[in-house]
């Protein structure tokens, strides 16, 4: 009988702090999800500030530095832009995790290597360093 009733104890109080774990992390993805974002919207270009859960394909946000990218997004206008992108790629030796980005200028019947024409996109939760 002992056994069993420091079983079920056990069994409390694990499911217990599973409780509270996954409460606490709902709550920060609630706050995470409110952030708000400035983005530009339809046919007259207006400029409004919305939270990132409402963002939707087609939408043109504006990144400024010290942002975090809100979603997947690839480069329409940049200036001399610089993302961190530590958590997407391991460090091998010495090397920086900061990445450069610029506009690709594919033309339609261009057979371009990637050296002349840089990555254009920009991952979810990447921190822009500079631009």
């Amino acid at each position: 009988m002992t056994i069993y009733s420091g079983l079920l104890f056990a069994s409390f109080i694990s499911a217990t702090c599973d409780w509270v774990k996954e409460r606490q992390f709902l709550k920060l993805k609630n706050e995470i999800n409110n952030q708000t974002v400035v983005f530009y919207r339809g046919g007259h270009g207006t400029c409004t500030s919305i939270p990132i859960r409402h963002l939707v394909v087609g939408d043109i946000v504006d990144i400024q530095q010290g942002n975090r990218i809100p979603a997947d997004c690839i480069l329409i206008e940049e200036m001399n832009i610089t993302v961190d992108e530590s958590m997407y790629k391991t460090q091998s030796g010495g090397t920086t995790p900061y990445v450069a980005k610029e506009i690709s200028h594919l033309n339609e019947d261009s057979t371009d290597n990637h050296k002349e024409n840089p990555d254009p996109f920009l991952y979810s939760d990447t921190k822009v360093m500079t631009g």
